[in-house]
């Protein structure tokens, strides 16, 4: 008896050891999941101020309805107009028949929608007034924060760019929309449409951040987006133009907002097609690295006037 007390106990002894021993490995397990749980909870607490410029910008659009909904009338009669235009114009504009024009205007319809988002005017007028300095103290990025308030802007802009073009379907019945069969076309012009509002994003902090340098800078951001409306082919295809201003606008990047991806969805892909994608990724790192000169010399340059 006293034997199989004496095993009892030794083999309880022998159980509590490796308890004991297994401790510092639990710790350490404890200690992983909590740096996991810490590093997560940093990574959500750092896109929160992002979040929250995404939620009140979609709150903003959606209380001011009447601005809204005016911007998408505005844009809609001008393109009705280009489709009555063109539909009076049946052999067409250059290489362009009057098919292709007409999807052409319809699909630079609800293009155009995306490249209206605007942060320009706003960041002028922060940056004048001094309220630049609300966003400088505070530990989140003032463009990253713009880029998600924009980019719930476009969420609504390309409901109301849907809404638009089959409204204009309705007017017009005779068109005959011709979208791309190949999924090719679809990824590569898709590829380019992306590329567009990043350009367009680009051009736009660009024109809001000369505020740092002129009084709101009226006159450059009147002409940046008259030269956008207009250079970019919105309302008619580039290759349409006279051959000098087409070899003038292949130095910029305003080919690469909306004539190179429509064009793309209408003709599809053909051996241009890479050399476009190249020059438009040329425009958006060189913009890009424009845009972070013009960010770190105007931040040194702010004075807070208006505070």
């Amino acid at each position: 008896m006293l034997d199989s007390r004496y095993k009892r106990t030794s083999t309880d002894q022998i159980d509590l050891v490796r308890e004991r021993n297994k401790i510092p490995e639990i710790s350490r397990n404890v200690n992983q999941y909590a740096s996991i749980l810490a590093k997560k909870s940093l990574i959500f607490m750092s896109f929160r101020p992002y979040l929250a410029g995404f939620r009140l910008a979609l709150s903003q659009e959606l209380v001011h309805r009447s601005n809204f909904l005016i911007g998408r009338l505005r844009d809609f009669i001008l393109f009705a107009a280009l489709i009555f235009l063109f539909q009076h114009v049946p052999q067409g504009v250059q290489n362009w028949d009057q098919h292709e024009l007409l999807t052409y205007t319809l699909i630079s319809a609800f293009i155009s929608t995306q490249l209206s988002a605007q942060a320009m005017h706003t960041i002028a007028n922060e940056i004048t007034d001094g309220d630049l300095t609300n966003f400088l103290l505070r530990p989140f990025n003032y463009l990253g924060y713009w880029t998600a308030r924009l980019t719930a802007v476009r969420l609504l802009a390309f409901i109301g760019g849907l809404a638009s073009v089959a409204l204009l379907l309705v007017l017009f019945p005779g068109i005959r929309l011709a979208l791309p069969q190949d999924l090719e076309t679809w990824i590569i012009g898709g590829a380019l449409l992306l590329g567009s509002i990043i350009l367009m994003q680009l051009i736009d902090f660009m024109a809001g951040l000369l505020s740092f340098w002129t009084n709101r800078a009226y006159g450059p951001r009147f002409l940046i987006w008259i030269l956008v409306q207009f250079m970019s082919g919105a309302f008619l295809p580039i290759d349409a133009f006279p051959e000098w201003a087409q070899s003038l606008l292949s130095f910029t990047p305003f080919p690469s907002l909306i004539f190179a991806p429509i064009k793309t969805f209408i003709r599809g892909v053909d051996p241009n097609t890479l050399s476009i994608l190249s020059t438009q990724l040329f425009w958006i790192t060189f913009l890009g690295a424009l845009l972070f000169i013009l960010w770190k010399k105007g931040i040194k340059k702010y004075a807070a006037y208006g505070r």
